[in-house]
């Protein structure tokens, strides 16, 4: 008996050898590790030129871009374009971007980048990425990751994109640019056009566009890949902000939007006395974010309101403080051109005031605001007469 359990165990000996000389001539397949996007990083003091205080913003986000990187086990980070906000950036934002890429190759990540319209370069033969040598400036370039091959192409007007585009190598089918493709009210809507793309591209990144977005054009369906920025450079964007992940889950690459941590921004509309209660009620009881740094513990607060409430700025204001930072646009009045009471237009249709109204406040996107107006119009005795059959307009601060 005790020889045969020897032999067992010779057997089981062998069979275990047996599977670690195949684990060493077959090994699995090593994961591609995911990449990240970003773009319109801007980097600058402060955004708002009134509002100084508000400051460190945009070195933040270019931080959370590396923790995010590290978080995910990142080792490329691709640039849109718009790193800097302008073309001679301050000493504090090229030391803020030299830290960052020497915390990457300290963390074996690569960047390459392209530029933006704010920081295209210096002159023609310098650029600030000079001064960061582990940078790969991608422009008309390529690099790999994983079967993505990536193109690198500077901002250029759009006159020149189609020309551009038309000479993009064979062998890359993704496209790093900062060109905003379709403008959403741009002066340039209207003026790209699909058939650009080669066939061989399947896939654009790109920056220029303050909103995170992702969709499918022309009759290909090639991918276009909006992050937005990474801090608020306008009050009148999107408040949270994103980065984008591209992992190879092995049937393609796959486009995850990660939030990002930024200084707590709120908007809010004052239309009525209860809306001022509730506002000032918040923004009585907002503390700050001990998480963030120093300079952007203090919230924004954005708000709409109407100058005909009592006291509504004032309450606002003195109820701010040194709470927070505060951002007031009042609702301007004015009215709505309108036919005569019972005049019919060429078409013989009386247009109803909503109906004229929401050609300039789309009822679906800004409810509130919608209703506000409205009202306001329809309680108003006075009402402007003009030739004119269509609205105005109606100026929002």
């Amino acid at each position: 008996m005790a020889k045969k359990a020897t032999g067992k165990k010779k057997m089981a000996e062998k069979r275990a050898a047996a599977k670690k000389t195949a684990a060493k001539r077959d090994p699995e397949p090593a994961e591609l590790p995911p990449f990240i996007f970003s773009a319109d990083l801007h980097l600058q003091p402060y955004a708002w030129a009134s509002h100084p205080s508000l400051r460190g913003d945009s070195y933040f986000g270019l931080n959370q871009i590396l923790q995010t990187a590290k978080r995910y086990g990142c080792k490329l980070i691709l640039l849109g374009g718009d790193i800097f906000e302008t073309r001679r950036p301050t000493p504090a934002d090229v030391v803020n971007f030299k830290r960052f890429t020497d915390d990457c190759a300290e963390n074996g990540i690569r960047v390459a980048a392209v530029f933006g319209n704010h920081d295209r370069f210096v002159t023609q033969d310098e650029t600030w990425l000079e001064l960061t040598p582990q940078v790969i400036h991608l422009h008309k370039k390529t690099i790999e990751h994983g079967d993505m091959v990536i193109y690198g192409l500077d901002y250029v007007s759009m006159s020149e994109l189609e020309e551009e585009l038309a000479n993009v190598p064979p062998e890359a089918n993704t496209i790093l640019t900062h060109n905003r493709l379709f403008a959403y009210g741009n002066a340039d809507e209207g003026r790209f056009s699909p058939t650009w793309i080669p066939e061989h591209v399947t896939r654009i990144l790109t920056g220029d566009y303050h909103e995170y977005r992702e969709m499918l054009v022309g009759s290909r369906s090639v991918q276009v890949v909006y992050p937005g920025p990474t801090y608020m450079w306008r009050a009148d964007e999107p408040v949270d902000k994103f980065v984008t992940l591209f992992s190879d889950s092995g049937g393609g690459y796959e486009c995850t939007f990660v939030p990002l941590k930024t200084r707590r921004v709120e908007k809010h509309d004052v239309f009525t006395p209860e809306d001022l209660i509730m506002v000032t009620g918040m923004i009585s009881n907002v503390l700050p974010d001990e998480e963030l740094p120093e300079s952007m513990r203090e919230p924004l607060f954005i708000v709409r309101y109407d100058p005909e409430i009592e006291d509504a700025k004032v309450k606002l204001m003195m109820c701010a403080s040194d709470r927070c930072h505060l951002f007031l646009n009042p609702v301007i009045r004015e009215y709505v051109m309108l036919p005569s009471a019972g005049t019919e237009t060429e078409d013989g249709v009386v247009p109803k005031l909503s109906d004229l109204l929401s050609q300039v406040v789309d009822p679906r996107e800004e409810p509130k605001l919608h209703s506000f107006i409205l009202s306001l119009l329809q309680r108003d005795t006075k009402t402007v007469l003009a030739e004119e059959r269509m609205a105005r307009g109606i100026e929002v601060g």
